[in-house]
C-alpha cells in the first residue's frame, strides 16, 4: 500500500487529540503574527490582503506614494507656479502560486480500529500545518529568503549564503564590543549575506546589548527612507517591535543595564487587552517592544563555530501576506467510499515590501549566541 495513505492495522493503539474544524481562521489566529496583521493602510507590520483575486503565478502590484519634501513656499512675494512638487509613486510586485496539503485514509476497518474521528483530527492537523507554513513563509520573506512572493532561496544553500538579504541603507545592524564597551556596526546591504556576516561576527562580543537597543530607533529613522513605527491603541505612542531569538533574549536578561533600565508593559502604558501582541513581551526599551520567539532565523558556519541570529525590528508595512484564493477545503471519496481524502489549498504569496530599492518596514539586527 502506498505510504501516502493512512491505514490502521489491528492491534495498533493510539490516543485521541484535541481538534478544530475551522482551518483558515484557526491557523491565522494561531499565527505568531496574528496581532501584527492588518488591512492595507492600517499601519500594522504585516499587510493582510484577502481581496486580490488573481490566477496562479500572476503578479499583484502594490503602490506607495513617497512623502513630500519639508521645504515650503514662504512669503507672498514668492511665485507658486513652477515651484510645485510632484508626488512620487513607487511600486512593488508580489507573485502568487498554489500551495496545497492533503491527507488520505483507506479501508472501513481503519475507522473501527481508531478511537478518534479521522475527519476532525485531519482538520486539526491541517490547521497546525498551515499555521507552521504561514509563519515559515512570513519569517522567510522578512529575512529576504522569499523575494518574489513564492520562491524560497533556502532551497539552495550556495545561493542563499551569498545573497544580500536586505535592501537599502540602515536595514542591517550588528552587535559588537569595541574596547570592552558595548557597541554596534551598521552593515551595508551588500554585506548582509550569511557568509559575510558570519566572517565578521564576534561570538563573545557580538551579543545583544543596550547600546544597540538605544540606537535602533535612531538608525530606523535616519536617511531618506525611514521605517515608520506602529501607533499603539493603549497609549497612542508610536513604537517598533523587535523579534528576538531565545539566545538574544537570554543575553539581554543577563545584561546589567537591561535589568536596571528596562520598562515593564504597565509602566509603558501598554495594555494587552488593547494591544494583544504585547502580551508576554520581554519588556520595553525606549519606543521598542521586545518579544522573544523561537522562529527567528539562526545561521551557523560550516564547522558550527559561529552562530548568529537574524533578529527583526518591525515597523509599519514590513511585508504583505496575500491570498488570491483563501484556503479551500475539499473532501473526496473514491473506490466505493473505501478511500477518503481531505485536501486544502490556497493561492497565495508573501513578500517583504521594497520600494525604491529599500526595505520599507523591517531591519535585521544581527547578534551572536549559541
Amino acid at each position: 500500500m502506498p505510504s501516502n495513505f493512512f491505514i490502521r492495522n489491528a492491534n495498533d493503539p493510539r490516543t485521541p487529540e484535541q481538534h478544530s474544524s475551522d482551518i483558515f481562521h484557526g491557523y491565522i489566529e494561531k499565527s505568531d503574527f496574528a496581532y501584527l496583521m492588518g488591512k492595507k493602510d492600517s499601519g500594522m507590520p504585516i499587510i493582510l490582503d484577502t481581496t486580490s483575486f488573481r490566477q496562479p503565478n500572476e503578479q499583484v502590484i502594490f503602490h506607495f506614494i513617497g512623502e513630500l519634501g519639508k521645504d515650503s513656499i514662504d512669503g507672498q512675494d514668492k511665485t507658486v507656479t513652477g515651484n510645485e512638487e510632484s508626488l512620487e509613486e513607487f511600486t512593488d510586485s508580489v507573485k502568487v502560486d498554489q500551495v496545497a496539503k492533503a491527507v488520505k485514509k483507506i479501508g472501513k476497518m481503519t475507522d473501527q480500529r481508531i478511537i478518534w474521528k479521522f475527519r476532525e483530527e485531519g482538520k486539526r492537523a491541517l490547521i497546525n500545518f498551515w499555521k507552521w507554513k504561514n509563519d515559515d513563509m512570513l519569517f522567510a520573506a522578512l529575512n529576504g529568503y522569499i523575494t518574489d512572493g513564492v520562491t524560497d532561496l533556502r532551497k539552495d544553500l550556495s545561493v542563499v549564503n551569498s545573497t544580500a538579504l536586505v535592501k537599502g541603507a540602515n536595514r542591517c545592524v550588528m552587535a559588537k564590543t569595541v574596547s570592552s564597551k558595548e557597541s554596534f556596526e551598521v552593515i551595508t546591504a551588500s554585506n548582509s549575506n550569511n557568509t559575510s556576516l558570519l566572517s565578521n561576527i564576534d561570538m563573545s562580543g557580538g551579543k545583544m546589548n543596550t547600546v544597540l537597543l538605544d540606537e535602533l530607533s535612531i538608525i530606523a529613522t535616519d536617511g531618506d527612507r525611514k521605517i515608520q513605527p506602529v501607533r499603539m491603541n493603549s497609549n497612542g505612542q508610536e513604537m517598533y517591535f523587535l523579534l528576538l531569538s531565545k539566545q538574544a533574549a537570554r543575553d539581554l536578561r543577563q545584561n546589567a543595564a537591561f535589568q536596571k533600565h528596562r520598562i515593564g508593559l504597565v509602566e509603558a502604558g501598554l495594555d494587552p487587552a488593547k494591544d494583544p501582541w504585547v502580551s508576554g513581551a520581554l519588556g520595553v526599551w525606549n519606543n521598542i517592544i521586545l518579544k522573544e520567539t523561537s522562529k527567528v532565523e539562526r545561521v551557523s558556519n560550516s564547522d558550527s563555530s559561529k552562530t548568529m541570529s537574524r533578529n527583526l525590528l518591525l515597523g509599519a508595512n514590513a511585508a504583505v501576506n496575500m491570498w488570491a484564493q483563501q484556503l479551500e477545503y475539499v473532501e473526496d471519496y473514491s473506490d466505493y467510499k473505501r478511500i477518503f481524502g481531505m485536501n486544502s489549498d490556497e493561492i497565495r504569496g508573501v513578500k517583504k515590501l521594497c520600494f525604491d530599492n529599500v526595505d520599507v518596514g523591517v531591519m535585521q539586527v544581527i547578534t551572536a549566541g549559541k
